[in-house]
Formats: C-alpha cells, sequence, structure tokens
C-alpha cells in the first residue's frame, strides 16, 4: 500500500529531534487590561528554586516525553485567584516549546492559567509575564482597579496592506481612517470609527460578549471580517483588522469535452515569474461543478493553469492532466495574460483542459551494493517538478526487493530507496530518473551509501535537476 511519504518524513524528524515537535506559535496576552482579566493567576514573586519534570505528548500517534521546568516562586504579592506565600509555575523548556526564560532571584509579574485537571499553574513567552522591572503599566492598571469607573472598553485598529507575489512579501500601505466599526453586543449596538490613525475605542460597555465588524467599502476586505470577543467588568479587548485589496478571479475548470473537473488545483502566479523554476503562487480548488474564486488578488498581470509552481504535492485531480495554461495551452508564451486593476472583478474564466494523461507503470528492483536483493527496502516516487518540497509516495519492496508504481505518460519521475542493514544504520540508493514515456520495467536502485548522504537527492529538492524537466 502507498503512503504518503511527507508525512512519513515528518514522524521521523519528531522521532529524531522530539524536542523541536511543539513549535511556538502564539500571539502576546495584550495590554495590562485584557491580559489581567483573562487570566486566573496574576502575583508579583521571585523565583528561589528550579526542578525538572516531563509532560507526555502524541504526534503523529506516537507518544513523547517533554521536558518542562518547575520554578518554585515565593509571592510577594498576588493581585489575582491565588492568596499563597509559594507557588510552583510550571513552563516549558525554551526553544520552540515556549518557555519563559526565568532568572532564579530576580523579581516577576507572572500572568499564570491553571491546569485543573492536574492541579498545576503554568505559564510562558505568549503571555504578560515579565521582569518586575518592565511591568509599571501592569502595576498602574491593577492598582488603580478599585477607582475605576464601571464598564470594560473595546478598542482595536485598521491597516492596510498589499502583499506582493513576487517576492511574498506583505507591504504596509498604512492605516485606515474614517472607517466605520459595527459593535453587536448580547443587548446593545453601537458604533465606533477609526481615526487618522486608524484606533477605534468605546468604552463603558457592559460586560459580555461582542462581535466587531468593520464596515469597508466594496474595494477592500479582510480575512477576518467579524471578530468575536468577551468583554469583563474593568476589563478591555483590543480587536484589529488587516485589510487588503478585494479584487477576484472566478470561473470554471473543464475538461477536453467541456465537461467540469472537480476539486482541481489552480495557480495564479505574476506574469514575471512565468520561468521561473518554483514561481510563488496564489491557489485555489474547484469545487465539485468545477467553479473556482481566488480572493484577495492585488492588482498586477497574471497566469492562471494547472501545476504551475511545483512546490506541493499534486492532487488526484491535477495528476490526471499536464501542466496547463489559461485559456488551454500548455506553454506560458502562448498563455493569455489576465491584467487585474486594483480591487478589480472579472468572472467567467473559462480553464480547458487537453485530454487525460495516459496511465502507465513503472518498476524494478532494488538491490544492496553486492548484488543481493533488499528485502522489504522502503521505496519512493517522486514527480520531479515537486522535489522540492520532498513530497512523494513510498511504498515497502517485497522480499526479492522488487516494486511497481503507477504514473502517467510525459511526467517526469525518480524513485530512490532506503533500508535498514542488521546494526540498524539506514542505508539509501542514489535517485533514479525514470524515463517519461511507456511502460518501464527494468529499474535498479543500488543502495551503497549511509543516509543523510544523498547527493542527487539535495539536487533534486533544491531545483538544481534540470533533467527530465516536464
Amino acid at each position: 500500500m502507498r503512503k504518503y511519504i511527507g508525512l512519513m518524513i515528518a514522524v521521523v524528524v519528531l522521532t529524531l529531534c522530539a524536542k523541536s515537535a511543539l513549535a511556538c506559535s502564539c500571539f502576546s496576552g495584550g495590554p495590562p487590561c485584557q491580559a489581567f482579566a483573562n487570566t486566573e493567576v496574576v502575583f508579583v514573586g521571585t523565583p528561589t528554586e528550579l526542578t525538572m519534570t516531563t509532560i507526555k505528548q502524541t504526534v503523529g500517534g506516537r507518544d513523547y516525553d517533554y521536558p518542562q521546568r518547575v520554578f518554585t516562586f515565593r509571592v510577594e504579592e498576588a493581585y489575582r485567584g491565588m492568596p499563597l506565600t509559594e507557588v510552583q509555575i510550571v513552563t516549558g523548556n525554551g526553544g520552540g516549546d515556549c518557555g519563559y526564560d526565568f532568572r532564579i532571584g530576580e523579581r516577576y509579574m507572572v500572568y499564570a492559567g491553571r491546569n485543573a485537571a492536574k492541579d498545576t499553574y503554568g505559564t510562558s513567552i505568549c503571555s504578560r509575564t515579565r521582569p518586575l522591572s518592565e511591568a509599571t503599566e501592569d502595576l498602574e492598571y491593577i492598582r488603580s482597579l478599585a477607582t475605576r469607573e464601571p464598564g470594560a472598553v473595546l478598542s482595536g485598529e485598521v491597516r492596510r496592506y498589499r502583499r506582493n507575489l513576487e517576492t511574498q512579501q506583505t507591504e504596509q500601505l498604512g492605516p485606515m481612517s474614517d472607517i466605520e466599526i459595527l459593535i453587536e453586543g448580547e443587548s446593545r449596538s453601537l458604533k465606533a470609527r477609526t481615526d487618522a490613525s486608524g484606533h477605534f475605542r468605546a468604552d463603558g460597555l457592559s460586560p459580555g460578549k461582542y462581535k466587531v465588524t468593520p464596515l469597508l467599502p466594496q474595494k477592500l476586505n479582510t480575512y477576518d471580517l467579524h471578530q468575536e470577543t468577551t468583554l469583563k467588568e474593568r476589563g478591555c479587548s483590543v480587536v484589529s483588522f488587516n485589510v487588503t485589496d478585494n479584487g477576484r478571479i472566478s470561473g470554471r475548470v473543464v475538461d477536453a469535452n467541456g465537461q467540469p473537473v472537480p476539486r482541481i488545483m489552480l495557480n495564479l502566479i505574476p506574469v514575471s515569474l512565468s520561468n521561473a523554476e518554483h514561481p510563488h503562487s496564489m491557489f485555489d480548488s474547484a469545487d465539485d461543478d468545477g467553479h473556482f474564486e481566488l480572493k484577495f488578488v492585488p492588482p498586477g498581470q497574471y497566469l492562471l493553469g494547472i501545476r504551475l509552481n511545483g512546490l506541493g504535492s499534486p492532487t488526484d485531480a491535477e495528476k490526471l492532466y499536464p501542466r496547463t495554461y489559461y485559456p488551454g495551452v500548455a506553454r506560458a508564451e502562448e498563455a493569455m495574460i489576465i491584467r487585474l486593476g486594483e480591487s478589480e472583478v472579472i468572472k467567467d474564466i473559462e480553464l480547458r483542459l487537453p485530454p487525460r494523461l495516459i496511465e502507465r507503470t513503472f518498476s524494478g528492483r532494488v538491490v544492496m551494493a553486492d548484488g543481493r536483493p533488499a528485502a522489504n527496502a522502503t521505496v519512493a516516487q517522486y514527480e520531479a517538478a515537486y522535489a522540492a518540497r520532498g513530497l512523494g509516495y513510498a511504498m515497502a519492496a517485497d522480499a526479492q526487493g522488487n516494486f511497481k508504481f503507477t504514473g502517467y505518460e510525459g511526467i517526469a519521475y525518480y524513485v530512490s530507496a532506503t533500508v535498514n542493514d542488521p546494526a540498524g544504520r539506514q542505508m539509501h540508493a542514489e535517485p533514479v530518473d525514470v524515463p517519461l514515456t511507456g511502460t518501464v520495467e527494468n529499474l535498479v536502485l543500488v543502495v551503497s551509501e549511509p543516509n543523510g548522504t544523498c547527493r542527487r537527492c539535495l539536487n533534486y529538492r533544491y531545483g538544481q535537476n534540470q533533467k527530465n524537466k516536464p
């Protein structure tokens, strides 16, 4: 049975470097009025001792042990949720797990959450936890709570940006002034308006849930048009919007007979990148009726088609067709250029695909350097155009090292193999190119080198291989 080798590689990476499996990705805790209202435990204290523990985490169906640091704190002043003089705070080990690097003997303002199931408290770099010397704003807010007026504050900003598809950079176009903001609460709705710096604010709101929506002009849009937040008494919430072009390109994908092609992935690339090995692209998947719509497209000149960027694993639908440009040609030089103005909408594009590719098979044998069959070797099939991502399909060879794959006429593939020797070391066979056409039955993969030294693998993966380019 064939397996998705991208997932298999991921599991191997986790096995070799489990510590990196929990990558840190988070937003900050927000201003003090937001962090304090939404955090269970807030105190000032000093870590006096460090011990280690582990937690178990399941990744890819396997259990891993992750080291955690446990800091014992002497509590000087508890502001929320914890009238104790000493407490233990659990945090990650640092690096990719968001752990906070406390220093023994230094004073901190700590924002921590409680794990009720384990009866522990924890924090991370994603919270407002910080050295006390940097917590002046926090202390001022907390100490003013007793005299603050009832109600809560909702604020935020609206900024405009534009994505550059050629460089993949995001260009900040500045704040959006005079944008009306609709704030809908459980018992009250109101409107605010952004100022010259793009900020808005509503004071004296009752605690509860709110939905916040910017009322944008038709030429603009945002990925998060409606955002929800919860306000607590004397607390606040910050809700911001990144606004971009509302350019859209929509249409339908049909086959050579005019019938819809469902679930196929379309790429939109700048004309200037038409000769690039792996151009950046926007993409969308057609629905069951072949309809597609590319949204948030910046102004520019584009080529539309399938299999244009070579930076993913082709979907099942894509495998059936060769690279095709709008309106239905094989080469970029023959393609029709789509010219899109600022926030323009182009409809009724029809991308007509050529006849389906003809299915074929290619098979062969994996042997060791001395000619012995490499029994049960793992054999991987890659499309050369997609090798930059290291994605393909894998299968186990039989007891004689034999393997067999299905492919399509005119598509460039290569195959490689790995085995574990009796000492437990992984060995590999250098990749072998598959001829572009016809049934192939005599491929030979020779396992001869330790894993990690595959020269041609590196060439393929980083776009240096030019042989058999589709």
